[in-house]
């Protein structure tokens, strides 16, 4: 093997600005937790019309506990993200993952 090269920053890949916190928050997490309904709604109504009973309301009560985790992660995320002024969300994003 040769020596090991070491190589400056890399380049940005593009010029579009960062999202705010916000959009972000609501896109990650907000998002998720629409489409995570979506599916616990549709397994209890198949659960139910196949008769499944106890794992039916199980596997609906395990996934309504999983949307309100996503939901409330959305809006202590968008709480952070008015906390901090523009241009920081880096802090934000430093302050939710404490």
């Amino acid at each position: 093997m040769g020596p090991v090269r070491r190589y400056g920053p890399l380049p940005a890949v593009t010029s579009a600005p960062p999202l705010n916190a916000a959009p972000r928050y609501l896109l990650v997490e907000g998002l998720a937790a629409i489409a995570l309904a979506l599916v616990v709604i549709a397994l209890g109504r198949a659960a139910s019309r196949r008769g499944a009973g106890r794992l039916g309301r199980v596997v609906v009560l395990a996934g309504i506990g999983a949307v309100t985790v996503s939901l409330v992660e959305c809006a202590l995320g968008l709480v952070l993200a008015a906390a901090v002024p523009d241009g920081e969300t880096g802090r934000a994003g430093t302050l939710f993952h404490l």
